[in-house]
């Protein structure tokens, strides 16, 4: 067995923060056509330009927390386990 004792915060959360910009701009780009379909073009493009960036801010510092608290718990009690297995190639 093998065990995560902590989980690097700055490097888990910019990835995170990457991840939930790519889907805050996917959600943006079907609020910004409901936008458009509903007579506000001006919507659609703070949608577009804020909505995803927004979600990636977000991503990152709850991610950064997550990571921080998990690093705190497993200091004490110990990490999560898991097995690795050679592939077979």
């Amino acid at each position: 067995m093998h065990e995560i004792k902590s989980i690097g915060i700055l490097s888990a959360a910019k990835v995170m923060g990457a991840i939930y910009f790519i889907i805050g701009e996917i959600a943006a780009f079907f609020l910004a056509l409901a936008a458009i379909a509903h007579g506000h073009p001006i919507r659609a493009i703070i949608a577009l330009t804020f909505f995803g960036a927004f979600q990636g801010a977000i991503g990152f510092v709850f991610s950064a927390f997550g990571c921080w608290l998990y690093n705190l718990i497993a200091a004490r009690i110990g990490g999560v386990e898991f097995e690795v297995v050679q592939a077979r190639g």
